[in-house]
């Protein structure tokens, strides 16, 4: 098998929003987001987003539906993945809060969020742009106590995000630019070497949830936890949205798995946090770690699989912006 690095890739856009009315967006706000997307999404299908799985694969749309591309991705049966793991796809997507630090909006006020794509998804992103203006109109948050609604908005821009450049996808309509292709992130991203250090430190801006035997990792976690948990999730990625056969992938993830690479310190904090589910009318509780972890001894290639990470992230919840981190020297 010829190496490369081009087994995975994710785009990234960022979406520039207009509050339209007063917006409280409590909490972690990507639980917020991915909920506002998964009721549009079910909107433009045409589908209800209580649709149950079994539903999904009756109805005629099956295969075809982007409601069901998203959140109802299923395992063929014949897939090795499918026995390897167990479980169904990691999420197509997902959402970065990017502003944790503000949850209430006037009306006239500008916000943004970004929405990371995996693999072939980023073929969506014209209908995407559509469901983005019907999040808008959907609403997001808290209802108004006032007018029994959520926060309402409207998209201004939606700009692909890439390493080295930035372009806006809309045109002076607001409608995609025809010839637009998108700039793509992978690993060959980040072949220059000036940026490496053997001691860096993982900022996670962002809750981390590393569950391992049922049990969340806290003291007892180690690089090896979150390498392993990393290479999994591309790995996984890679076979299910980038047409890579499990086999191969994970031959050419098998030369990242040795390190020397250990956590020397951490600082890292246990908070519950709080979400009320409009899909499933309850408030959900997790629990996750907040803080940095202090690495040594990281070689070129954790440090190649540590800054992709940095645009997938870890852990569980990742569609809702759970995991992510950024590296510091």
């Amino acid at each position: 098998m010829k190496k490369n690095n081009n087994y995975f890739f994710v785009s990234r856009f960022r979406i520039q929003a207009i509050a339209e009315s007063n917006i409280r967006i409590p909490g972690f706000k990507g639980f917020s987001l991915r909920d506002c997307f998964q009721q549009a999404l079910s909107l433009y299908s045409g589908c209800p987003d209580t649709f149950a799985v079994d539903a999904c694969q009756r109805c005629r749309k099956s295969g075809k539906c982007l409601y069901q591309s998203f959140f109802r991705a299923s395992v063929p049966e014949d897939n090795p993945t499918a026995r390897a793991f167990k479980q169904n796809p990691p999420a197509a997507f997902a959402f970065d809060p990017l502003d944790l630090s503000k949850s209430n909006y006037e009306q006239g006020d500008s916000f943004v969020f970004d929405i990371l794509l995996f693999g072939n998804t980023v073929k969506y992103i014209k209908k995407l742009v559509d469901v983005f203006r019907l999040m808008g109109e959907t609403g997001i948050g808290s209802r108004s106590s006032a007018f029994g609604q959520r926060g309402l908005f409207s998209i201004e821009s939606v700009v692909n995000i890439g390493i080295h450049d930035q372009k806006n996808i809309l045109d002076a309509d607001n409608k995609i630019i025809p010839q637009f292709k998108p700039s793509l992130i992978s690993l060959n991203s980040f072949s220059d070497e000036s940026a490496f250090n053997h001691q860096i430190v993982l900022n996670f801006i962002h809750p981390l949830t590393i569950i391992s035997k049922n049990k969340l990792l806290f003291n007892e976690l180690n690089f090896n936890d979150i390498k392993s948990s990393l290479i999994n999730r591309i790995v996984l990625l890679s076979n299910f949205y980038c047409n890579k056969s499990f086999q191969d992938v994970n031959s050419f993830f098998q030369s990242y798995q040795s390190s020397e690479g250990e956590i020397t310190s951490a600082k890292l904090h246990l908070h519950t946090y709080r979400y009320s589910s409009s899909r499933q009318k309850k408030i959900i509780r997790y629990k996750a770690l907040r803080g940095q972890i202090f690495l040594k001894n990281i070689s070129l290639n954790d440090f190649k699989l540590l800054k992709l990470g940095e645009h997938i992230f870890i852990g569980r919840n990742t569609s809702s912006g759970f995991g992510k981190y950024i590296l510091e020297k």
